[in-house]
């Protein structure tokens, strides 16, 4: 599982073959479960800061 930490600014995110996108703000967090294509930027005018988190497997939680 890999976790995406929006740090800062407003995140989009997409994942192909979902039909649901997804955002998350600064300090939320968004779960990505298993393996996929993703595509994501900035929503609105600002940038974003986006921390990319690995777990081990069976973890739920960043370290």
């Amino acid at each position: 599982m890999a976790v995406l930490e929006c740090q800062q600014g407003r995140l989009w995110l997409t994942q192909q073959d979902l039909l649901k996108d997804k955002f998350a703000e600064a300090g939320q967090r968004l779960y990505c479960p298993g393996p996929a294509r993703l595509y994501l930027g900035a929503q609105g005018n600002a940038p974003a800061l986006v921390r990319w988190v690995l777990l081990p497997q069976g973890s739920h939680t960043p370290a």
